[in-house]
């Protein structure tokens, strides 16, 4: 079941890259799906002052990298 929306805390504002999809035709998965870049907003979650909702595909582990501008 995917997770649609699923907010995560992030440490920096600005622009999140995903890096690594474990469902990617890469790693031996099916996705076909284009890698999310997703914007912070400033909102307090997960201890950290800003936060990113992204869509995390089932049975898959994501990892975002900070892309400054």
């Amino acid at each position: 079941m995917d997770r649609q929306h699923y907010r995560i805390g992030v440490p920096h504002a600005g622009t999140w890259r995903e890096s690594i999809n474990t469902s990617s035709n890469r790693f031996g998965g099916a996705a076909q799906t284009e890698p999310q870049e997703v914007t912070s907003t400033p909102l307090v979650w997960d201890g950290q002052e800003q936060a990113i909702d992204i869509v995390i595909p089932g049975m898959t582990t994501l990892f975002f990298h900070f892309h400054s501008e």
